[in-house]
């Protein structure tokens, strides 16, 4: 049985589909939602989510966020979403090279970790591009 998954980043909703599973890369390890689970929210990590209809999966990268599942809807709330396969390793490679250099030359704790965040997601791109088309 299908249910929806809302992917939702500050700027809207990225895409609306319909899954017969939705896992995550939670906090805790990763979590499997299914159609009829009960309500529950789950804080994700950088990572990949994974859906699957009629048996063909599509992986998709997120930032860090939060997941809500009621009434066979589930919210997908990051930053960051983007389809694995729309990725632009280029981009992400060039994300790399400004996060490293933002990294060097980062004196406050503050711009430390959004350099290194802003690493971890470009890393995540390229490294789940090549996970999973090539």
């Amino acid at each position: 049985m299908l249910f929806k998954v809302d992917f939702i980043t500050y700027n809207g909703i990225y895409r609306s589909i319909q899954t017969d599973k939705l896992n995550l890369p939670a906090i805790d390890g990763r979590r499997t939602l299914l159609s009829n689970h009960m309500p529950t929210m789950i804080p994700i990590e950088i990572g990949v989510v994974e859906t699957s209809t009629d048996g063909k999966p599509a992986y998709w990268a997120v930032s860090d966020g939060m997941v809500m599942f009621e009434n066979n809807v589930a919210t997908v709330l990051c930053d960051e979403i983007i389809n694995v396969e729309e990725i632009n390793v280029e981009e992400a490679q060039a994300a790399i090279a400004k996060a490293q250099k933002r990294l060097e030359g980062a004196s406050r704790e503050s711009d430390i970790m959004r350099a290194r965040i802003m690493l971890a997601r470009a890393t995540n791109l390229i490294d789940l591009k090549n996970k999973y088309f090539n």
